[in-house]
């Protein structure tokens, strides 16, 4: 299974989206979000922006889960 995904995003008072690709993990930190890319670079934005996450992204949360517990885990 391939364990990154692609990931737009944009400040506020863009027009335009940015992409983000092979992001392995994310998360806020106070007023920022970062995102951890699989080169193990890491971007902050601002809380206050838009992100568009993949399906993918819950899938792989799901089977990082999995692994971690040591049983299937599934959602409703």
């Amino acid at each position: 299974m391939k364990e990154t995904y692609t990931i737009r995003y944009r400040q506020p008072g863009q027009l335009f989206w940015r992409k983000v690709r092979n992001v392995k993990g994310d998360g806020v930190d106070g007023s920022f979000r970062f995102f951890h890319a699989e080169d193990d670079s890491i971007l902050y934005i601002s809380s206050a922006s838009e992100v568009y996450f993949p399906p993918e992204r819950q899938a792989i949360i799901t089977h990082k889960m999995s692994k971690e517990v040591g049983q299937p885990i599934q959602r409703n």
